[in-house]
């Protein structure tokens, strides 16, 4: 009963808004410009992109996405013309829960020393990693 309230709530919440709310998945993700892509889950041809901003609830202050992860965002008409994509706005995970942030910059803050508690991260305390070495293009499958 507390999750369909919960989900209720969202919907109602979703409701307030102009455009509509779509499922998808975070096919790619730059932490250092800080913005990504985020491909449908019906029309897997669409891609819409994403920018640090407009990440809506996230565990940490330096919001980042985890490539493949499940998100839910609403659908605008604007439409950014150095990437020729549309906007996505509000990205939450999926039914509005949090989003997972990227794993690089969870393992930077644990490798640091102490993991910090929820929303008390800098990202300019921890060192910057260049990449690990299945981020390079020759071990990926793309």
């Amino acid at each position: 009963k507390r999750l369909f309230l919960k989900r209720l709530k969202h919907r109602r919440w979703c409701a307030q808004f102009e455009y509509p709310r779509k499922f998808g998945f975070v096919l790619k993700w730059d932490d250092k410009a800080g913005e990504g892509i985020i491909v449908d889950q019906e029309n897997k041809s669409q891609k819409y992109l994403v920018i640090r901003e407009e990440i809506g609830r996230c565990y940490h202050n330096h919001k980042t996405l985890q490539r493949a992860e499940m998100v839910e965002f609403s659908v605008t008409n604007e439409f950014d013309e150095v990437a020729k994509l549309h906007m996505a706005k509000n990205v939450t995970g999926a039914h509005g829960g949090y989003v997972k942030g990227s794993q690089e910059y969870r393992d930077t803050m644990l490798y640091s020393g102490t993991f910090p508690k929820r929303w008390q991260d800098t990202p300019e305390e921890y060192e910057k990693k260049v990449g690990e070495w299945y981020l390079c293009k020759k071990w990926r499958n793309t």
